[in-house]
């Protein structure tokens, strides 16, 4: 049972995110005949219909001593589970990962356990603990010298340092990881670091180089094929011509992403990207596709359950909404990001939006910012 559906949640990984480091697996018996799937929304469907018995089987497998397909199934459902918010399942399941690859002396199933935890507490904001995390993976990675295991962390603790603002010093470690990808000759990775770059450069306002960067990215997944990669990087090209006030040159890339977004289902850049060009068609005067974009940035938001990104699509959407006299629907709008900020205990963010409401609100209906 354990190995059906070890292999068969590996199958639906595979199809669902191609171009994702695969789990390494070990030699499948011939007892075991997992299912197999024709493309992304069969396996998706298949995961999410099975979670309860995935998550379940972790668990089951770590108790009678299976640890190492304990390690290896939270890996191989964590995409899916992350897609569609179900954050709490995946901590839990890594967290018996980590301690499962810890148990049989597995030190890059442990490692990676470790990494993937940490975004996890990333994601629900809790820094201090996802730096921990990234720090033992990095020690780890480099008591058994895993260039590769090395490369990943760096990108990881970069990653942490750029949402915390501190922007020098993630500079400092993508260009390690991108060092170490080069030597590895993994041109999955090296173009990881260069997008993540251009992110960093664009961040400090240095938008040349972030350029030069975001197209060295977008080079390496064109070679490579992958498609999700080119998505990615293309929408966060529309982003920074947007910031340049270049909207033109914003919905070009724009376009080109949605292309690439489309062609492998990509929910979650495809919200980044509704966001994006919500922004751009609001500068450029065209209200009514801004408003279906920033529609779309919400409804995407809400299906993967990050509410985040849900109330920053909120605030764009009901800036357009405003723009276009359709003031309840705007108001409506602010109100949902303000209680979720709160929820999030965003207090700078509800205070914000609270500022907009004060605004728009007649005398003695202000609102509280909590």
């Amino acid at each position: 049972m354990l190995n059906f559906y070890l292999f068969t949640a590996y199958n639906a990984d595979r199809a669902a995110f191609a171009f994702s480091p695969a789990v390494p697996m070990p030699t499948p018996t011939g007892t075991v005949f997992p299912l197999t799937f024709a493309d992304e929304q069969q396996a998706t469907a298949w995961c999410l219909r099975e979670r309860r018995n995935l998550v379940a089987s972790v668990h089951y497998a770590a108790e009678r001593g299976y640890h190492d397909i304990a390690w290896r199934l939270p890996h191989t459902t964590l995409a899916i589970l992350r897609r569609h918010g179900y954050l709490d399942d995946a901590r839990a399941t890594l967290k018996i990962g980590a301690a499962s690859g810890r148990a049989i002396g597995d030190s890059d199933g442990e490692g990676a356990s470790l990494n993937d935890l940490g975004h996890i507490h990333v994601t629900l904001g809790d820094h201090a603990e996802a730096r921990k995390l990234f720090h033992l993976a990095t020690y780890i990675a480099q008591a058994i010298r895993s260039e590769r295991g090395v490369a990943a962390s760096l990108c990881n603790v970069a990653f942490l340092e750029m949402i915390e603002g501190d922007y020098p010093r993630a500079i400092e470690l993508y260009q390690e990881a991108y060092d170490a990808a080069q030597q590895l000759g993994d041109p999955r990775m090296q173009s990881v670091a260069q997008h993540q770059l251009g992110n960093a450069y664009r961040a400090v306002r240095q938008y040349d180089i972030a350029i030069t960067y975001y197209l060295q990215a977008l080079t390496q997944r064109q070679t490579i094929g992958h498609r999700r990669g080119q998505g990615e990087t293309l929408t966060e090209l529309a982003a920074l011509h947007c910031e340049r006030a270049e909207h033109a040159i914003a919905d070009a890339y724009g376009q080109r992403a949605l292309g690439a977004i489309e062609s492998v289902q990509d929910i979650e850049t495809g919200q980044r990207l509704c966001d994006v060009l919500a922004e751009v068609h609001h500068h450029r005067g065209d209200l009514p596709q801004a408003i279906l974009y920033g529609r779309r940035a919400v409804h995407l938001a809400q299906r993967i359950r990050n509410a985040t990104k849900e109330a920053r699509a909120l605030e764009n959407l009901s800036r357009s909404l405003l723009a276009a006299d359709h003031l309840d629907a705007a108001v409506e709008g602010y109100e949902q990001a303000l209680a979720i900020y709160r929820d999030l205990g965003r207090t700078h963010n509800a205070q914000r939006i609270a500022g907009r409401l004060a605004d728009l609100a007649p005398p003695n209906e202000l609102p509280d910012a909590g």
